[in-house]
């Protein structure tokens, strides 16, 4: 099941997401359980 996570990234799951997260040294989150839109994207942006 594809999850969004908090840097913007659609992933195919949450592990891909903690995988990259490990990786990159860097905190992601799973902001939401399906894929980032354009609608993610903008509330990033403004708020």
């Amino acid at each position: 099941m594809p999850v969004c996570g908090s840097d913007g990234v659609t992933y195919e799951n949450e592990c891909e997401l903690r995988v990259r997260s490990c990786k990159t040294q860097t905190p992601i989150t799973v902001v939401a359980r399906h894929s980032c839109g354009k609608c993610f994207l903008r509330s990033l942006v403004f708020d």
